[in-house]
């Protein structure tokens, strides 16, 4: 019976060390490996479509905004209409959105005024107050004269949905404002815009939290939850 349990012992102890120096290395590598496979398709992803123009723009504070402040931060721009229901959408997007990184004081959600030609205070302030992105500084809303050079020179349009994860966009130069522009817009602390984001996609908005979770300075990096709104 001793040399049972004797042999049974070597048995464990020996399936314990071949656990500790194989099996588990083994897997640290596989785990490491797909985290950095992963990280370098999401980077593959993000494209370089030119960099932004300097401007300055308005704030809902009234306060002047130029790229200049944008330094060091990653943006998330939009153009959006006064009224209709892309516009809602686009706003409820958003909320969920600064939901997901609200801690995250170096992301800017710039939201343009389409036509540029909001520029009461009161009243912008009051429509992010209204949609739950009172949150100043994180949350601006942008008016003034330079907006709609920077809409059809710089962000210009995307004429295609990518077929797959790591396709690019072409982008078009209008001649016009357009009445609509359904995309977020994600650009870097450089000022270069990255990427393009149909808000009325879900599978898109899911693609842009993985991008944001990337492009996020990782010394600041805090680990993304998936947080859950509460059901009305």
């Amino acid at each position: 019976m001793n040399e049972d349990n004797s042999q049974s012992g070597k048995i464990l102890r020996t399936i314990g060390v071949l656990f500790l120096l194989v099996v588990l290395p083994a897997g640290s590598w596989y785990y490491l490996k797909t985290g950095f496979q992963y990280q370098k398709d999401v980077w593959a992803q993000l494209k370089r479509y030119g960099e932004i123009s300097d401007y300055q723009l308005t704030t809902q504070e009234g306060d002047p905004f130029t790229k200049e402040l944008t330094k060091k931060h990653i943006l998330l721009a939009s153009f959006l209409s006064p009224t209709g229901t892309e516009t809602s959408l686009a706003f409820k997007q958003l909320k969920r959105l600064h939901f997901q990184f609200d801690d995250r004081k170096d992301l800017f959600f710039m939201i343009h005024s389409l036509d540029g030609s909001r520029t009461n205070a009161d009243e912008l302030r009051q429509i992010l107050i209204e949609d739950g992105l009172e949150d100043d500084p994180q949350c601006l809303f942008l008016s003034g004269e330079a907006i709609p050079s920077l809409l059809l020179n710089d962000y210009k349009r995307p004429t295609m949905e990518p077929k797959a994860d790591t396709a690019a966009y072409k982008l078009v130069v209008d001649q016009q404002l357009p009445v609509s522009y359904p995309y977020f817009v994600l650009i870097d602390t450089k000022g270069m815009i990255r990427n393009y984001y149909d808000f009325r996609e879900e599978a898109q908005i899911k693609r842009l939290v993985e991008h944001l979770a990337v492009i996020l300075p990782r010394e600041k990096r805090s680990t993304i939850e998936v947080k859950r709104e509460k059901e009305k």
